[in-house]
C-alpha cells in the first residue's frame, strides 16, 4: 500500500528502524537494562487521538516500542489518518469521532495529541471511560480545565501522564542530581530560550473552519501559544530543579512583531518569573528563527550550567585569580593593551585571566536512546499501565506547568504582574 507520496508501509518502517538502530534503539525499549515487557508478557493496547505532526511522531515510536500496540488511530482530517495507516497497517481500525475509540474494550490506554484546547476534555472523557491517558503538554488551555483534571484524578484508579520529555532525557536526570548534589551552589537564576520558525498554513483544505484548525498553534482559542508549545519545557525544567515549586508571580512583554497575517498567538515573548524563594526565571521565545543551541542556563552562587538539548556542561568559579596590578602588568608585557573608553580599563586581558572567570570542569551527555526524552517517555508510560505505578510526570506536575504558561500570556495580555492561583496549591 501506498500513499499520496508514494511512501510505502514497508520502506518506512524501514526507515525508522534504520533510524533507532543509530540511537541505540531496539523493539525492546531500551537497548540496555531489563526489557520493558519483563512484568507482562503481552504489550498494552493504544489508540492515538490526534495524527497530526506530534501524534505522527507517537505513532513512530509506539512501533519501535515491543511492549505497546497500537490498536486504534483518530483524527478529523482524513489525510491525517491515510498517512497514519501507511505507518501502522491497513488493518489498524482508524475513526473520526474520539468516543468511538473510548468505546472499544480492547484499547488500554489513549495518547492524546490533538490541539491543546481538546486536551483536557478528551482526557476526562477518556477516565471515565476507564482508559489510561498519556497526554501531550499542556495538559489544560484554562484553569477551571486545570482543577476540573486534578479533582478527576482525586478519585480515579487510572494512569494520567502528562507529556513533558524533559524529565526523560538521560542528562537532564543528571543535571537535577548535580543541582541536588550542590555542584553549583544554590540556584538563584535561570535564563531559558526557545525558538522555532512558525510558518502560516502549513497544511490546507477547502474548508475554512477546518483550514483554521489545523492551523491552530496560530490562534489562541486553540492553544497558549509560545510560552505553552516552548516554554513549557523550560518552566517545568526549573519547577523541577527548585523541587517541583510553583512561582510566585510573572511579569513581561509580548507581541505580534513578525508574522502579520491574521493570527493571533504572540510570536515574540519576554518574561520573568519569580519563584517564593527569590529566584528568577528569564524566558524568551519566538516564532521566527531556530537558531539556538542552549535553551537554558542556571547560574547558581558556586557555579553555572549551561543545559543543551543533548548535553550539559558544568562551570565552576576561580578560586584563585591574579591581583588587578599583576594582571595590568602581564597585558603590557605581553602587548596586548587596547584603546576604551574613558573611565573603563585601559587593558584587555587574555583568555587564561579572561573576563570569564570560570572553568569548565565537567559536562553531562547520555548516549543513544537513553536522550530521547519522547521515547522513554513512552516506556514509562506503557510500565505504568503494566504495574500500576504512579507516572513520573503526573497530574500535579501537569497542573503546574499549565499554570505556569498561563500566567505568562495573562501578564502579557494585561501589562501587569500575574500571580499564582490564590488558594491553588499543589
Amino acid at each position: 500500500m501506498k500513499d499520496e507520496t508514494g511512501l510505502s508501509r514497508r520502506k518506512f518502517l524501514a526507515d525508522v528502524s534504520a533510524g533507532a538502530a543509530a540511537l541505540g534503539l531496539t523493539r525492546m525499549g531500551f537497548a540496555k537494562g531489563k526489557p520493558t515487557n519483563s512484568r507482562k508478557p503481552e504489550p498494552v493496547s493504544v489508540a492515538i487521538i490526534g495524527i497530526g505532526f506530534r501524534g505522527t511522531h507517537l505513532l513512530q515510536l509506539s512501533e519501535l516500542i515491543e511492549n505497546i500496540r497500537v490498536g486504534a488511530l483518530c483524527d478529523v482530517f482524513q489525510p491525517h489518518l491515510n498517512r497514519a495507516k501507511m505507518i501502522a497497517g491497513a488493518s489498524v481500525p482508524a475513526y473520526s469521532d474520539y468516543r468511538q475509540v473510548l468505546d472499544r474494550k480492547d484499547i488500554d490506554g489513549v495518547l492524546i495529541a490533538t490541539p491543546e484546547h481538546l486536551h483536557a476534555s478528551m482526557a476526562l472523557d477518556a477516565l471515565d471511560a476507564g482508559k489510561d491517558v498519556f497526554c501531550e503538554k499542556s495538559m489544560t488551555h484554562t484553569l477551571s480545565e486545570t482543577r476540573q483534571l486534578i479533582s478527576a484524578m482525586k478519585t480515579s484508579d487510572r494512569i494520567l501522564q502528562i507529556g513533558l520529555q524533559w524529565r526523560f532525557r538521560g542528562h537532564n536526570q543528571k543535571v537535577v542530581q548535580l543541582i541536588k548534589s550542590g555542584a553549583i551552589g544554590r540556584p538563584l537564576l535561570f535564563r531559558g530560550t526557545m525558538m522555532a520558525r512558525l510558518p502560516w498554513y502549513i497544511h490546507s483544505s477547502d474548508d475554512p473552519k477546518l483550514n483554521r484548525l489545523l492551523n491552530w498553534r496560530a490562534y489562541r482559542e486553540y492553544t497558549a501559544g509560545l510560552v505553552s508549545e516552548f516554554g513549557a519545557h523550560i518552566l517545568d525544567q526549573v519547577n523541577w530543579i527548585l523541587g517541583n515549586t510553583s512561582p510566585a508571580r510573572c511579569a513581561g512583554f509580548g507581541g505580534l512583531d513578525h508574522w502579520k497575517n491574521g493570527r493571533n498567538t504572540y510570536d515574540n515573548i519576554s518574561l520573568t518569573y519569580e519563584y517564593p524563594n527569590g529566584e528568577r526565571l528569564a524566558l524568551l521565545s519566538s516564532g521566527f528563527d531556530s537558531h539556538i543551541l542552549v535553551p537554558l542556563d542556571i547560574i547558581g552562587t558556586e557555579g553555572s550550567i549551561a543545559l543543551g538539548g543533548v548535553a550539559a556542561r558544568l562551570f565552576r568559579g576561580r578560586t584563585h585569580q591574579r591581583p588587578a596590578f599583576e594582571r595590568y602588568v602581564r597585558a603590557v608585557e605581553t602587548n596586548i593593551q587596547m584603546t576604551t573608553a574613558i573611565g573603563s580599563p585601559s587593558y584587555r586581558l587574555d583568555d587564561t585571566d579572561s573576563g570569564d572567570d570560570s572553568l569548565q570542569i565537567g559536562s553531562v551527555r547520555s548516549e543513544g536512546q537513553s536522550d530521547w526524552g519522547a521515547f522513554n517517555q513512552l516506556v514509562a508510560f506503557a510500565d505504568s499501565i503494566q504495574t500500576r505505578t504512579k507516572p513520573l510526570v503526573d497530574v500535579n506536575v501537569g497542573a503546574r506547568t499549565a499554570i505556569s504558561a498561563l500566567m505568562g500570556n495573562e501578564a502579557i495580555d494585561h501589562g501587569r504582574v500575574a500571580s499564582w492561583p490564590e488558594q491553588f496549591e499543589l
